[in-house]
């Protein structure tokens, strides 16, 4: 029928499948009357230039290919249609598959002249060939969830394909991929047969878990270099012996392999030989090349010989639960080791591991005793889960800078001082320890705490380099120290329920603090938050003791929520200008030292106040001390703006400290009743004291008291001796109602204008003789005195004799300057 050039197949009504291919010479079809025609070949008319399909309704099956003469085509009426065969279709190079709803068979194969198509309409598709597209360079398979049969053979201008998307694949071609060098069938759980031939540009490929596959032939693979074929469930038999240039090979988890030779494998440098559950005996002498091994649960084993393994640098022989005993002898070479889980070993010796670098000893359940000295050269160590070692010393560990001792369940102690080197630490679920110090870890950088359930006290104060820290398992931790981390930006105390007391000093790259799920806290330091600029005490409802000391960048803070506080530092607040005090009805103990911008402060309301220190306010001039009734201990140090001071009438003051006052002119430290001993050493630039009834003080020295003018050392009471020989300024002086005194010199006292010797009940003889200056004195009730000289008083304009009791004799004739006749 070559020469046919018009068909009209009008007649043909009741005709179901038909088959028009390779009609050469026909140029127009007219398929309108085939209304019930099921199947149709139209494969190969090479004359075919436009053709309509939008007669057939009840198409179900058609093959279209090979119109080499038709540029565009129309699928839109075909409804119905399941199978469709669109190949090879040369002159057309758009096509649009949308229409295709019921499709569940189709071949797209060889559209030489196609650049892109889309699959996603096909959602019901189940056997699909995409084969020879050469001008392709990427298809996408995503739409593709129903497909079980796939051809993707000869894809030659694709370089990458995805195939994670086909989950219910069972046969699939892959055969002439010749511009892929990387493939993964790894997700193709459902396959039970694979084309691999021809895979001439193949180096990597993996073929893991593909779990339904019975057989496969590895035979066309002959550049592969890197092969994955662990967890092939079904597998019993596998051939390596094509495998010629492969370098790296995973061979774990073949389940239902018994025998496995490996002497094909020459170039071989990494391979995983982990899991073979049914392997008894494998032998390593073949692999002569080889530099990583795994070797890790295989449980059937019962021996192992290592000694071939001349150049192997990572190995692993983790979870070998049936070998009893292995030597590492041969290991020259060795730097990184995985000897985890080793359940059925009870001894090994490391001394021949002089290379190692690498290595994990973790959950050996059944060795009580390891020795690590050998391990000169070691920077990571996992010692986790050691659960029969109650002792391990880390002494030898000098050059270590990762470690982990998670769950070491019999250690009680442990010490970390010799990880001088250590950046990243593990130290969670050590259950049984309850102290531990992590002071000697300048260097670290992560640090895990995860489940310490039996830690009450931990320090992390000074970890220098840590960026990132999480407190989230410390949930039985009371005390804690955060101070210092000067590399941590961010942390979250929300976790430390059962914290009650808490260091959170000298954060210096903390920006922002959140304190308001410390619901347990009673004693905090927030000192030295350099970066911080606002903090809320408003949830600290049962704090007792505070520091907010040198809190550089907060300019306001309030108190008002510290209605338990007993004992707060507010020292160093460099930019507080002003602070009330007024809700602290509590507070026993205060420290308001160096508060540069405050020039006012009321101590008003520290009503049960016991322990001050007011210590460089430089810019306070005023101070009143007078409400300060409960008052046992101050301290004045260093004010150096203040000029004037009273502490008189401070009846509880026992202890009182008074150094470098060195602005101090004029000080009043009389009627502190319970004061026994004070030192005026510091009091330098003093012109003006008073000392006036120290009921308490037996013994004080004004030696200190070089620059002073004016003294008051009336009444006190329980002085015996007093020397006065260091003031030598002094223009008044009174000495009135020194009880006690029996004896005083008054032979210093140069530049003395005014004196008065009042009512010195205990003193019998005394000395006027050095009074060169006096021009008024008081000598009234001296009722011991006996007899006295008035002889040296030359400047003498005003005396007072009155009540000289004891006196039988006097003369008055020196009294030359005398206006007021006594």
């Amino acid at each position: 029928m070559n020469s046919i050039r018009h068909s009209s197949i009008s007649i043909l009504n009741s005709i179901t499948p038909i088959s028009l291919s390779a009609l050469n010479s026909i140029t127009h079809i007219s398929l309108s009357a085939l209304n019930s025609i099921t199947h149709i070949s139209l494969s190969a008319l090479n004359s075919i230039t436009p053709i309509s399909l939008s007669a057939l309704n009840s198409i179900t099956h058609i093959s279209l290919s090979a119109l080499n003469s038709i540029t565009p085509i129309s699928l839109s009426a075909l409804n119905s249609i399941t199978h469709i065969s669109l190949s090879a279709l040369n002159s057309i190079t758009h096509i649009s598959l949308s229409a295709l709803n019921s499709i569940t068979h189709i071949s797209l194969s060889a559209l030489n002249s196609i650049t892109h198509i889309s699959l996603s309409a096909l959602n019901s598709i189940t056997h699909i060939s995409l084969s020879a597209l050469n001008s392709i360079t990427h298809i996408s398979l995503s739409a593709l969830n129903s497909i079980t049969h796939i051809s993707l053979s000869a894809l030659n201008s694709i370089t990458p394909i995805s195939l994670s998307a086909l989950n219910s694949i069972t046969h699939i071609s892959l055969s002439a991929l010749n511009s892929i060098t990387h493939i993964s069938l790894s997700a193709l759980n459902s396959i039970t047969h694979i084309s691999l031939s021809a895979l001439n540009s193949i180096t990597h490929i993996s073929l893991s878990a593909l779990k339904s596959i019975t057989h496969i032939s590895l035979s066309a693979l002959n550049s592969i270099t890197h092969i994955s074929l662990s967890a092939l469930n079904s597998i019993t038999h596998i051939s390596l012996s094509a495998l010629n240039s492969i370098t790296h090979i995973s061979l774990s988890a073949l389940n239902s392999i018994t025998h496995i030779s490996l002497s094909a494998l020459n170039s071989i440098t990494h391979i995983s030989l982990s899991a073979l559950n049914s392997i008894t005996h494998i032998s390593l002498s073949a692999l002569n090349s080889i530099t990583h091994i795994s070797l890790s649960a295989l449980n059937s084993i019962t021996h192992i010989s290592l000694s071939a393994l001349n150049s192997i640098t990572h190995i692993s022989l983790s979870a070998l639960n049936s070998i009893t005993n292995i030597s590492l002898s041969a290991l020259n070479s060795i730097t990184h080791i995985s000897l985890s889980a080793l359940n059925s070993i009870t001894h090994i010796s490391l001394s021949a591991l002089n290379s190692i670098t690498h290595i994990s000893l973790s959950a050996l359940n059944s060795i009580t005793h390891i020795s690590l000295s050998a391990l000169n050269s070691i920077t990571h160590i996992s010692l986790s889960a050691l659960n029969s070692i109650t002792h391990i010393s880390l002494s030898a560990l000098n050059s270590i800078t990762h470690i982990s001792l998670s769950a070491l369940n019999s250690i009680t102690n442990i010490s970390l001082s010799a990880l001088n080197s250590i950046t990243h630490i593990s130290l969670s679920a050590l259950n049984s320890i309850t102290p531990i110090s992590l002071s000697a870890l300048n260097s670290i950088t992560p640090i895990s705490l995860s489940a310490l359930n039996s830690i009450t006290n931990i320090s992390l104060s000074a970890l220098n380099s840590i960026t990132h820290i999480s407190l989230s398992a410390l949930n039985s931790i009371t005390p804690i120290s955060l101070s210092a981390l000067n590399s941590i930006t961010n942390i979250s105390l929300s976790a430390l329920n059962s914290i009650t007391h808490i260091s959170l000093s000298a954060l210096n790259s903390i920006t922002h603090i959140s304190i308001s799920a410390l619901n347990s806290i009673t004693h905090i330091s927030l000192s030295a938050l350099n970066s911080i600029t606002h903090i809320s005490l408003s949830a600290l409802n049962s704090i007792t003791n505070i520091s907010l000391s040198a809190l550089k960048s907060i300019t306001h803070i309030s108190l008002s929520a510290l209605k338990s506080i007993t004992h707060i530092s507010l020292s160093a607040l460099k930019s507080i200008t002003h602070i009330s005090l007024s809700a602290l009805n509590s507070i026993t103990h205060i420290t308001l030292s160096a508060l540069k911008s405050i020039t006012h402060i009321s101590l008003s309301a520290l009503k049960s106040i016991t322990h001050i220190s007011l210590s460089a306010l430089n810019s306070i001039t005023p101070i009143s001390l007078s409400a300060l009734k409960s008052i046992t201990h101050i301290s004045l140090s260093a004010l150096n703006s203040i000029t004037h001071i009273s502490l008189s009438a401070l009846n509880s003051i026992t202890h009182i400290t008074l150094s470098a006052l060195n602005s101090i002119t004029h000080i009043s430290l009389s009627v502190l009743k319970s004061i026994t001993h004070i030192s005026l050493n510091a009091l330098k630039s003093i012109t003006h004291i008073s000392l006036s009834a120290l009921n308490s003080i037996t013994h004080i020295s004004l030696s200190a008291l070089n620059s002073i003018t004016h003294i008051s050392l009336s009444a006190l009471n329980s002085i015996t001796p007093i020397s006065l020989s260091a003031l030598n300024s002094i223009t008044p002086i009174s000495l009135s109602a020194l009880n006690s005194i029996t004896h005083i010199s008054l032979s210093a006292l140069k530049s003395i204008t005014h004196i008065s010797l009042s009512a010195l009940k205990s003193i019998t003889p005394i000395s006027l003789s050095a009074l060169n200056s006096i021009t008024h004195i008081s000598l009234s009730a001296l009722n011991s005195i006996t007899h006295i000289s008035l002889s040296a008083l030359k400047s003498i304009s005003h005396i007072s004799l009155s009540a000289l009791k004891s006196i039988t004799h006097i003369s008055l004739s020196a009294l030359k300057s005398i206006t007021h006749q006594p």
